[in-house]
């Protein structure tokens, strides 16, 4: 993916590489595996379920995108609709529950997408701390927000509790563009710096907040009482000057002993794709991926959406890795070794993803999806699948 996806344009981006990408929602068989994994619909009816999240209670919250809205501008592929269809959706018991029922604890949020309600983006992270629900939704300029829609919530850290109106904690998209350039991309047109940004995953931590600019290409820490500030920058893909090989960062995930993991949508080069590991301070102690310093995955990840980790083995949902033509996605296991076993199960578009003590792999499927559907396909509507290895 490249840089400068916004609220307006984040969901087409998407479009553009899954325009032909028509057919039916069905699981696709796991590739060659010492068990073969097994998966079941938790609840479906989502719009564009993007990052999801486990509590310490058990419960399942996911962040809707929304379906756009009403008005709307723009013709044909170009065409964008906007409205405040947003929502985070909780599961009482996500580890049982199948073909069940969800609630909407988090409405009235801002929402982009075509005019079918596919491909929105807004919404995207969710996380949960001490009872407060923390929202990240993306940046757009204000310009692209008409009233009466809350165009004071693009590029902004949310918190609420259930059923209450959301406050704003922090600007994140300011920092892109009131600290010099932080990642040090250039615009190879005009030479000058390239800042964007796109707040994407949330990660709520103890007395603090990380938030993923997955234009920006860093994560940035909230803390209470402070100016939202850059935590970590991550690596280039290449000379920041001379090539558009960037990391975009999408998902965040508590890692062992401490640690930060990151997932890389990576340009949405085949195998690009990597897992950062930082410390508890921003420290860069590496990467999982092809040739990872901390482990190395044959063939490495390719556009990351989300990660999840526990008891040794690393949980990683690939956007257009595995699946069909038709209907790509998988989600990959990673042991936590140098040289790791790797077990894939394909899902349609998987996007957020978590795991609980039981091992159940939670993952939003068919997270470009409305809940009417995507493509005119069959059973199509965002999802909650789990999953077990």
């Amino acid at each position: 993916m490249a840089r400068g996806r916004s609220l307006t344009t984040l969901g087409f981006a998407l479009a553009g590489a899954g325009a032909l990408l028509l057919g039916a929602a069905v699981p696709a068989a796991a590739r060659p595996a010492v068990h073969t994994p097994t998966a079941r619909v938790v609840v479906s009816g989502l719009n564009n379920p993007r990052q999801v999240w486990r509590d310490r209670s058990g419960k399942l919250f996911v962040a809707e995108a929304g379906k756009g809205g009403t008005l709307c501008s723009g013709t044909g592929q170009d065409e964008q609709c906007i409205g405040a269809t947003g929502s985070v959706a909780r599961i009482h018991y996500p580890g049982t529950t199948v073909n069940g029922s969800f609630e909407r604890v988090v409405t009235g949020l801002i929402s982009g997408a075509g005019p079918d309600g596919s491909f929105a983006t807004g919404a995207d992270g969710v996380s949960t701390r001490n009872g407060k629900i923390y929202v990240q939704i993306t940046w757009a300029p204000p310009d692209q927000i008409p009233a009466p829609l809350p165009s004071e919530q693009s590029g902004k850290l949310l918190r609420a509790t259930s059923f209450h109106t959301p406050k704003i904690v922090a600007d994140v998209s300011s920092v892109e563009f009131t600290t010099p350039n932080p990642d040090g991309y250039v615009d190879p047109t005009t030479g000058k710096p390239e800042l964007d940004s796109n707040p994407y995953a949330v990660l709520a931590l103890e007395g603090r907040q990380l938030v993923a600019d997955a234009a920006g290409n860093d994560i940035i820490e909230v803390r209470p009482g402070h100016k939202p500030r850059v935590f970590a920058v991550l690596p280039q893909h290449g000379d920041p000057k001379t090539t558009d090989r960037q990391p975009t960062p999408t998902s965040l995930a508590n890692g062992p002993d401490g640690t930060i993991l990151v997932g890389e949508l990576a340009h949405e080069e085949p195998g690009e794709g990597r897992v950062d590991v930082l410390s508890s301070s921003g420290r860069y102690l590496g990467f999982i991926g092809k040739g990872g310093t901390i482990a190395d995955v044959p063939g490495g990840l390719t556009t990351i959406t989300g990660v999840a980790y526990r008891s040794g083995q690393l949980y990683v949902s690939q956007l257009f890795s595995g699946g069909t033509e038709q209907t790509p996605g998988e989600i990959t296991r990673i042991s936590w070794t140098k040289h790791p076993t790797v077990t894939n199960f394909d899902v349609p578009f998987p996007a957020g993803i978590a795991v609980d003590p039981s091992r159940n792999v939670f993952v939003a499927a068919w997270s470009i999806a409305p809940s009417t559907g995507a493509f005119g396909a069959p059973n199509s509507s965002g999802q909650i699948w789990r999953v077990r290895f």
